[in-house]
């Protein structure tokens, strides 16, 4: 057999490492942000990539930078960034211990991704953003033990996901 036919998997295999761990890496990230000129819904969606990476490594970090992409999607009146930008800053709250700020924050997100829905049935993005809104309220609803409304609403996330 070709020694070469063995070892072409190994290649495959590094080659995906390599490009999943710079695609994960918030370093990387930061900065293509901190170059990027532009002040687009590019940058704003780059922002919310940005926090969702940093949300388990340093929730306070995470806020900071979805704070920032609220304010881009909001002077830009790019609203799926904003209900994205409220839905990071409350998964950076409900990491801190703060679930009636990150509830807060959920309700809004929720509310403009249903706007959102209603103008642009059938968007993808749309749809799983609505997802991740219930499916979040939901946890928040579970870590206060109210297991019918958290059930409710993942019930209605798993409705979005699925369709």
């Amino acid at each position: 057999m070709n020694p070469r036919i063995l070892i072409l998997p190994f290649y495959i295999l590094f080659f995906f490492q390599c490009t999943t761990t710079a695609q994960n890496n918030p370093d990387s990230l930061k900065k293509i942000i901190d170059n990027y000129t532009q002040d687009d819904s590019v940058k704003a969606t780059m922002l919310i990539q940005l926090a969702w990476m940093l949300n388990g490594i340093d929730p306070d970090s995470c806020y900071v930078v979805s704070r920032e992409a609220l304010e881009l999607s909001k002077k830009i009146k790019f609203h799926k960034g904003t209900a994205g930008a409220y839905n990071s800053m409350g998964i950076a709250r409900q990491n801190q211990g703060d679930y009636k700020s990150a509830m807060e924050l959920y309700f809004k997100s929720l509310k403009l991704y249903e706007k959102l829905y209603n103008q642009n049935q059938g968007v993808n993005s749309i749809r799983a953003g609505l997802g991740n809104a219930y499916n979040n309220i939901g946890v928040v609803y579970q870590v206060n033990e109210d297991y019918e409304k958290a059930m409710n609403y993942y019930k209605k996330a798993l409705d979005f996901y699925t369709k």
